[in-house]
């Protein structure tokens, strides 16, 4: 688990530069506006815990694929990023895993407390530092797909 029950507030929308959905060779990638993200809420009155229970969280899965030879390059970028992110107070988990067959591709699994909690991540100082300044540049593909948790 990461930071604490309260999502910090967030700026209006995700910037051209955030998470984008999957996108084609040769086109950028597009990014939802805020939204397109759904609210993570039981807004019902007899819901057990009351109207603001949470019932989702909101994911994040990034495919990484790194110029050829950088992925070392990208995994010590990605490193101190893990750390910041996990300490985020909206972050529920952020695991940055590496194929075992091919040192140049990376999927990102991340779990916000909500889609506000998530754009706090992209506005970070820490990501716009090491992500959208460090890694995207030795990125050769990059496809983003948001989701929410099924919960029973």
């Amino acid at each position: 688990m990461c930071g604490s029950s309260t999502p910090p507030a967030a700026p209006e929308s995700i910037p051209p530069t955030a998470g984008s959905r999957p996108s084609r060779a040769g086109s950028p990638a597009t990014t939802p506006s805020k939204s397109t993200f759904p609210d993570h809420t039981d807004q019902s009155p007899g819901h057990p815990r009351g109207k603001e229970a949470r019932t989702s969280t909101f994911a994040v899965l990034a495919h990484y694929r790194v110029q050829p030879g950088r992925g070392d390059e990208v995994a010590a970028a990605l490193r101190p990023h893990i750390v910041a992110t996990r300490a985020e107070p909206g972050c529920v988990g952020f695991t940055v895993n590496r194929s075992a067959d091919d040192p140049d591709v990376f999927v990102l699994y991340e779990q916000y407390h909500d889609s506000n909690a998530f754009q706090a991540h992209v506005d970070s100082r820490h990501y716009q530092d090491y992500v959208a300044r460090r890694v995207r540049p030795l990125l050769a593909d990059r496809q983003v797909s948001f989701y929410t948790t099924v919960e029973p």
